[in-house]
């Protein structure tokens, strides 16, 4: 289930990369219209809410003290929530403590919501408690697209394959995506095959992409503006001659395992003796191996920087065909920029008296974690 729960008396933590000095929070800073400052006094009827920036097909739950919850009569479900924009939805108990509202449709993405839970209806509370505020903001609509390096086609590597992913910021209903993206050659629209995950990863596929006497040009281009989100851009790939033995494509991965990826326009043989095949300047151990169309190069040592790295003319394809002339292509292992970034999604809980944030972070020499409770 996702959500975002807030302890009653609620944590918000504040991290400052310690790349240099921290700068301080500007004074007299407002909350988000996501967040809604509490009266504490409701820490004796709630332990924790769902709050702040949700995913739109999220459930929203309210989880109650045991004092508080030993009173509570379970029997009323209707009528005890209340939201601006209306939401329409059904509340059940999920345990002795926990109530979840589920809405009957996915909330609109980008949009603040602003409601109240009867308390009333559920014990004793005085009147300035009755109503128990609840604010929360759903996720804004966006996404990225990224295209792979097209895979040649066994056993005659006469067609190939292109995938890719859509990545979209919170669930968006897998008809929607599909109309955002289309493929063409020339004037000649290509067939676009999708897997849906439920979630937010949407992959596709371009299959059997013939190559003809010339070169060329296949260009996948997403729009969505007739959805309400201002993306487009398009990704051109060559689509090499029917023949044509060359480098197609070059990719660096560049974090922890450091590799480079070099694909061809062909199948590559099998039999190649790959050993001092590729070479870079300045000199570096390498290990290389080949699956299909491309070479998987690992480097021996840590790369920073920029470097040049050359295809030896001697590689074959499973046609027999040599490479001809030497390839060299300048690449750059520039290092991760320092950053941090949260390690897991949804509920930050305590647990036996300790509340453990986990986060990974890259190139810093210290995190500063500031924690400011807020009733």
């Amino acid at each position: 289930m996702n959500r975002r729960l807030i302890i009653a008396t609620a944590v918000i933590a504040v991290i400052v990369i310690s790349c240099g000095k921290g700068k301080k929070p500007d004074e007299g800073a407002t909350l988000p219209s996501a967040v809604t400052a509490i009266d504490k006094g409701f820490s004796s009827f709630i332990a924790g809410y769902t709050s702040g920036v949700v995913p739109a097909n999220s459930s929203l739950q309210v989880v109650f003290t045991p004092e508080f919850a030993a009173t509570i009569d379970r029997s009323r479900t209707q009528g005890l929530f209340s939201f601006t924009p209306a939401v329409k939805g059904t509340a059940e108990w999920a345990d002795d403590v926990t109530l979840v509202f589920t809405p009957s449709k996915p909330l609109p993405p980008g949009t603040s919501f602003h409601g109240t839970l009867d308390l009333g209806k559920l014990g004793q509370a005085e009147e300035r408690f009755r109503l128990f505020p609840l604010s929360f903001r759903t996720v804004e609509k966006n996404f990225t697209v990224t295209v792979n390096p097209v895979t040649v086609d066994p056993p005659d590597g006469n067609t190939y394959t292109l995938t890719g992913a859509v990545v979209t910021s919170d669930y968006i209903d897998g008809t929607e995506v599909e109309k955002y993206l289309s493929a063409r050659i020339g004037r000649r629209e290509e067939n676009i095959i999708w897997d849906h995950d439920n979630k937010n990863i949407h992959s596709f596929s371009i299959e059997k992409i013939s190559r003809d006497k010339e070169e060329r040009q296949l260009t996948v281009a997403w729009n969505s503006n007739a959805f309400g989100v201002k993306t487009k851009g398009e990704h051109i790939i060559t689509i090499p001659a029917s023949g044509v033995f060359t480098v197609t494509n070059i990719r660096i991965n560049a974090g922890d395992s450091k590799s480079i990826e070099i694909f061809f326009s062909d199948l590559l043989d099998a039999g190649n003796e790959l050993d001092g095949l590729i070479t870079t300047e300045p000199s570096h151990p390498l290990s290389v191996s080949a699956e299909g169309n491309r070479l998987l190069v690992i480097p021996g040592d840590n790369i920073v920087g920029e470097l040049e790295v050359t295809v030896d003319g001697s590689l074959r394809n499973t046609r027999g065909e040599r490479l001809g002339e030497p390839v060299s292509r300048s690449i750059n292992f520039n290092p991760v920029a320092p950053g941090i970034r949260s390690a897991g999604r949804g509920v930050i809980m305590p647990s036996s008296g300790s509340l453990v944030f986990p986060f990974m972070a890259a190139n810093l020499s210290a995190v500063d974690l500031t924690v400011i409770k807020i009733f």
